[in-house]
């Protein structure tokens, strides 16, 4: 039994660093995802004030 627990405790070391690799990963992939994200709402919120500016300046035409 005891044996058997040590050469448990191997293999689960040795999924360790493959585990830490993965949410590295993970992390990046989720800054890249975020930072496009943020791109986007940031285009988005700068074509609603450019399409506000436009209305206002049609507002204070008439």
């Amino acid at each position: 039994m005891n044996e058997f627990l040590n050469n448990m405790n191997g293999v689960a070391w040795s999924f360790i660093p493959i585990l830490l690799i993965l949410f590295l990963m993970a992390g990046i992939m989720f800054v890249f995802y975020f930072k496009k994200k943020a791109e986007e709402l940031t285009i988005y919120i700068k074509s609603i004030a450019a399409s506000l500016e436009r209305l206002s300046n049609q507002g204070n035409d008439n």
